[in-house]
């Protein structure tokens, strides 16, 4: 078209205002166009690393390769069934974490830096000598509940007391253990206290 002939379209000022809108328009374009180029950078032919050990990776924007949050272990074969038992999710265990199997006699433990699991028995400990009731879970090991005394073959609580004959007072001591008797004094066998 020549210039007159756009005069005759538009009115007087308006030849202003779409040159400003299209002005405007290209200024959109390449606002758009360069933010989108700057948000998907091309990572073609971009060797990442491997993140040995990692449990959950990110990716950030802008980057091309992921990095790791988060080092564990993967639960595999039959831990992989202890694992989510033990509230572990997708069978993935952070470093420094544990779970107890076996009825509790064993320790899985993921190491610092993760990598494979391993797992250890724990020993049940001893019971002291002075337990005079135990309880055995199914899950664990054997517990003492109370701890007393025995004296002829008989269970007393740990701080009780009794009078084995007339002139004789027995006591169990706090912490429990062996009897310990004492004549009562003034006392005859024969007439009592």
């Amino acid at each position: 078209m020549k210039p007159d002939l756009l005069l005759l379209l538009y009115p007087p000022g308006a030849m202003a205002a779409l040159k400003a809108e299209v002005l405007l328009l290209r200024f959109t374009i390449l606002f758009l166009c360069s933010s989108v180029c700057l948000c998907q950078r091309d990572c073609t032919g971009v060797d990442c690393p491997q993140l040995d050990n990692c449990i959950e990776e990110v990716l950030e924007t802008g980057s091309c390769c992921a990095s790791c949050l988060q080092k564990g272990c993967m639960c595999e074969g039959y831990q992989y069934y202890d694992c989510l038992h033990a509230g572990f999710k997708n069978g993935k265990v952070a470093e420094g974490e544990s779970y107890f199997v076996d009825y509790g006699s064993t320790e899985c433990l993921c190491p610092t830096g993760g990598g494979r699991i391993s797992c250890d028995f724990i020993s049940c400990p001893d019971l002291p000598p002075n337990c005079i009731d135990v309880s055995e879970p199914v899950d664990g090991c054997m517990q003492c509940e109370r701890v007393g005394c025995i004296y002829d073959g008989q269970k007393y609580d740990a701080g009780h007391s009794l009078n084995t004959d007339p002139c004789q007072v027995c006591h169990c001591p706090p912490e429990g253990g062996t009897m310990m008797c004492y004549p009562v004094p003034e006392c005859d066998q024969k007439q009592g206290p």
